[in-house]
């Protein structure tokens, strides 16, 4: 059983997931602060007639941390897949990440079917002032150490 709350939270089977912040370099939340507002639009896939070559331009890294609450090999894919979706590079993201949540479930569950902790740390890259690319890798364990499953989503801000 998943539950959202009113403030964001996710309930799962009783138990408040806790999503951490290792560390975090994010230019669109100082850029906020100066008065400017942006608004992300994220996706699989790379935005307009970009390529994913033309994100090339190294923009920041951070790491986030999932304690499950419960051993990773008792959750569905759907319940992980609305976990994911709560991690910085996946907020808001349009799509269903039935398919991340799958390959992240398969690859990690192989390495640590009990863990009840997932890291995941991401590196930021642009293409323009724009367009960001997270390459983000899950691990099973809050360390964000060892065998990993990466996938990469996109976001293009919009400027208000």
């Amino acid at each position: 059983m998943i539950s959202f709350t009113k403030d964001g939270s996710i309930i799962l089977d009783g138990y408040k997931v806790q999503i951490s912040q290792v560390e975090q370099m994010d230019m669109n939340i100082a850029n906020m602060a100066n008065g400017t507002v942006w608004k992300g639009v994220k996706s699989l896939s790379p935005y307009g007639s970009l390529t994913p070559s033309d994100y090339d331009d190294y923009l920041s890294s951070g790491k986030q941390n999932i304690d499950l609450g419960k051993a990773l090999d008792s959750l569905t894919v759907t319940a992980l897949a609305a976990i994911i979706g709560a991690l910085h590079p996946y907020v808001g993201i349009a799509v269903t990440l039935a398919d991340v949540a799958e390959g992240v479930y398969n690859v990690l569950v192989t390495v640590n079917p009990k863990t009840e902790y997932l890291g995941c740390a991401y590196t930021t890259y642009i293409a323009g002032t724009s367009d960001y690319k997270y390459i983000n890798k899950f691990y099973a364990n809050r360390e964000c150490t060892g065998t990993y499953r990466k996938e990469i989503s996109y976001e293009h801000f919009i400027v208000y």
